[in-house]
């Protein structure tokens, strides 16, 4: 399982990024815009985008390894999020503005996480990619769990901005850390 540790530290780091998404969009519709029945609208936007990404990755053909497709997916991901922390620091958070927005931010986490978990199987021993998956679900739910209490403890002290650039941030490392394995993940089925 050589190459399983940067997957998992991969799983962490994302996690620690969507932690922070959910409490900053919670956060956004309650501070922001005050008005907390707008925060289904939130997630629409950004789980609307993944599902758009999610079909679009499943249906166009890919000429490169799969493996290699881990830091383009983050780093999408973190530019997305880096324009949410740019929108709510100049514009604030307009609605029309922002969920288009959150659309694009969104189309590269379906794409992401199917990425991540075929990584897992490639880099997994014959016979226990079940076991390498529980592995990288625990990562993920520690991570998840970081990122929820990082955001809240950001928003008290900065803001919901600065909150979104912390995910911004998590992703940005993650997708380095992804790039960084690459080598480590080359062999992989």
């Amino acid at each position: 399982m050589r190459g399983l540790a940067p997957v998992l530290a991969t799983g962490v780091g994302l996690a620690i990024g969507f932690g922070c998404i959910d409490t900053s969009l919670a956060a956004t519709a309650s501070e922001v815009l005050h008005d907390q029945s707008r925060l289904g609208l939130l997630y629409a936007a950004i789980a609307g985008g993944s599902v758009i990404g999610g079909l679009l990755y499943g249906t166009l053909p890919h000429d490169r390894a799969e493996h290699s497709r881990l830091p383009i997916t983050l780093g999408g991901m973190c530019i997305g999020l880096l324009a949410i922390t740019v929108l709510l620091i100049t514009v604030g958070a307009r609605l029309p503005v922002l969920l288009p927005v959150l659309l694009v931010t969104g189309l590269c986490i379906a794409p992401t996480l199917v990425v991540q978990q075929n990584v897992v199987d490639g880099v997994a021993p014959d016979g226990h990619a079940h076991e390498a998956q529980s592995y990288l679900a625990t990562a993920t739910t520690t991570g998840g769990a970081a990122g929820t209490a990082v955001a809240g403890a950001i928003i008290e002290a900065g803001g919901v901005s600065f909150s979104f650039l912390t995910a911004a941030l998590a992703v940005g490392l993650t997708a380095a850390l992804a790039l960084a394995a690459q080598r480590t993940w080359r062999p992989a089925r």
